[in-house]
């Protein structure tokens, strides 16, 4: 459906400005990424009646069909590192070159709360990622910077974000 198309450009849009806030604070604490190195940031929406996450927007790319968003199940042995940092409920990094169904070959996750009248309440999570193997990423040289500043940041804008609506009930 058109409405579908639009909330996608709207929240590419959204988490592109999200990246790139992000990116600013890696680069103002002097960390820069390597030759040909490519970074991404996903936002993963975690779908309580069915306990998976959906990978619902993008810095990289904005989907124009809702049947190829493929949930993956809210589960510490999932290959996903979005399922490994929401169980946890703490940053995972992970080397991911070993997987061939990715281009990406580091990912940091972390979990996305929501801090409404109803509590804290996880909501989703975020995953950066970069071309490059864990060793040779800016996500790594700048560990401190990304967990320090970096999340703290992006998990908060998107828990306002994915604040969930009042229902009328």
């Amino acid at each position: 459906p058109r409405s579908f198309g639009d909330n996608q450009d709207r929240f590419h849009s959204i988490v592109k400005a999200l990246w790139g806030t992000g990116l600013g604070i890696v680069r103002s604490a002097g960390h820069h990424r390597g030759p040909g190195e490519k970074l991404q940031m996903s936002l993963w929406v975690y779908q309580p009646e069915r306990d998976e996450l959906l990978n619902w927007a993008s810095s990289d790319r904005v989907w124009r069909d809702p049947s190829t968003l493929d949930p993956v199940p809210v589960d510490w042995s999932s290959d996903f590192v979005a399922s490994q940092a929401f169980c946890s409920g703490t940053m995972v990094s992970r080397d991911t070159e070993s997987y061939a169904a990715t281009r990406w070959n580091h990912v940091v996750g972390f979990p996305v709360y929501s801090y409404s009248i109803r509590g804290r309440l996880p909501v989703g999570a975020i995953t950066l990622a970069s071309s490059r193997p864990m060793i040779g990423s800016v996500l790594h040289r700048a560990e401190a910077t990304v967990r320090n500043q970096v999340i703290p940041q992006l998990a908060k804008l998107a828990g306002e974000l994915l604040e969930p609506r009042q229902s009328n009930e």
